[in-house]
């Protein structure tokens, strides 16, 4: 049996609460569905999932937030969750406007940042444990995107995260990505690519055995661009930076 639950938010100041517990039998497995059309500003959105094969949105219905100064935190307890969203906001400089929580494996996240719309001063902090997941975030596609902030902790076996960034903006903006792997996750597969315009900053911090692992950052542009590695203990890993003009 499926639940669908169905969140139009389009006021100024909104707060919107849901929550699902499933039970789980031998013979018996619930899963949830949500879609979030989200416009206007200052929205406070907490949703919280609990249970496997639960989802927000999906590629033919997307969950869509837009709008400035959002404040959106979204939970996943349980395995083999899904969430596809686009995020266009026009957030506050030193906050975080996007929270994602996760615990559990394989579970799955795909989010645009700004792809169907110029997105201003926008933060996503991701917190994942679990094994056999994957993370994709696309940052513009040649929409107006400026101070983008990507920030994922992750630990677990066999995670693949994928942070690619293409937008244009002004030359003194920073789209920045900070992917931090801890407590010995193997087998995990990283791709950051910047060549979007603006200011480009990837900080990696590896700590852990991370064997088998494959890394690789590539970042293009005129403008200035850091690229900040710190690993400890990795063994039998493979790791490539590319920085061109």
């Amino acid at each position: 049996m499926k639940k669908f639950i169905f969140t139009f938010v389009m006021s100024f100041i909104t707060c919107a609460f849901v929550t699902y517990f499933m039970v789980w039998s031998d013979v018996y497995a619930a899963d949830q569905e949500v879609y979030i059309i989200q416009s206007g500003a200052s929205a406070d959105i907490d949703i919280l999932l609990d249970g496997s094969a639960n989802k927000i949105g999906v590629v033919s219905d997307i969950t869509a937030i837009t709008g400035a100064d959002n404040d959106i935190n979204l939970s996943f307890v349980g395995s083999t969750n899904t969430l596809t969203g686009d995020f266009i906001n026009a957030g506050v400089s030193s906050s975080d406007d996007f929270v994602l929580d996760t615990t559990g494996s394989t579970n799955v996240y795909v989010i645009d940042v700004g792809s169907g719309g110029a997105a201003v001063s926008s933060s996503i902090i991701e917190d994942r444990d679990g094994s056999s997941g994957e993370i994709s975030y696309r940052i513009g596609t040649t929409n107006v995107v400026n101070n983008a902030d990507i920030n994922v902790v992750a630990k677990g076996d066999d995670v693949d995260i994928t942070v690619l960034e293409n937008s244009s903006d002004s030359t003194s903006t920073q789209k920045a990505t900070t992917i931090i792997m801890d407590t010995s996750s193997n087998d995990v597969d990283l791709s950051v690519i910047h060549s979007g315009a603006g200011i480009h900053n990837t900080i990696l911090n590896i700590d852990g055995s991370f064997a088998g692992s494959d890394i690789s950052v590539s970042q293009t542009g005129a403008q200035d661009t850091i690229v900040n590695l710190e690993v400890n203990a990795a063994t039998s890993s493979d790791f490539d930076i590319t920085i061109s003009d």
